[in-house]
């Protein structure tokens, strides 16, 4: 969105404010994660079928549960990302894309696409982003980051720990809370605020 306004309006000043993951609601559980995949979906859901179908047929699905993610409340999607193995990210033309940043902050390895601006923060040390619409790829990687967590869930779960803390230190709540209040301030001083 800043390079899309950048770019648009060249004249104007656009300031960056990075959103922020509530950790008192988002964050690692202390045990093992289930052999879960956790999706939102109402996103591209004609995208979601072709993948599970997929790996369902060639059997990659045996031992695993899908939880879906819909009509829940924050508490109840913080503790299915909190209990799931895995988020399938069907971001498609956002903004910024806040689920999988949230499930990443849970411990939940991410799969899929960005929708662009996820790109920003699933980095490929850490997620598996997929080309946009590449269902192929995405069902391909999705197998291959099943058979990884059943092979090696220790290394998984250094890795979920360590995107964690980049989330933590990068997008918490305090420095989104600091960057809107630098942000008014440039935009406008402070006794000028009062007096607005």
């Amino acid at each position: 969105t800043f390079e899309y306004l950048s770019f648009a309006f060249p004249d104007l000043r656009v300031i960056l404010t990075p959103n922020g993951v509530d950790s008192a609601s988002f964050y690692p559980a202390d045990g093992g994660k289930k052999r879960q995949i956790a999706f939102m979906p109402r996103k591209l859901p004609n995208t979601i079928v072709q993948i599970l179908q997929i790996l369902r047929g060639r059997g990659s699905l045996k031992g695993w549960n899908l939880g879906p993610i819909d009509g829940m409340d924050e508490a109840d999607v913080a503790r299915s990302l909190r209990e799931s193995a895995i988020f399938l990210s069907t971001c498609h033309d956002e903004g910024f894309g806040l689920p999988p940043l949230e499930a990443g902050a849970s411990g939940c390895l991410v799969v899929g696409y960005t929708g662009y601006a996820a790109k920003e923060y699933m980095l490929p040390e850490y997620c598996y982003p997929i080309a946009q619409g590449d269902v192929i790829g995405f069902a391909q990687t999705l197998e291959k980051v099943i058979h990884e967590f059943e092979a090696n869930p220790q290394g998984v779960i250094k890795k979920t720990a360590d995107y964690s803390a980049f989330i933590e230190e990068n997008y918490s709540k305090k420095l989104e809370g600091k960057c809107v209040v630098a942000a008014w301030n440039e935009i406008c001083e402070q006794g000028e605020q009062r007096r607005g």
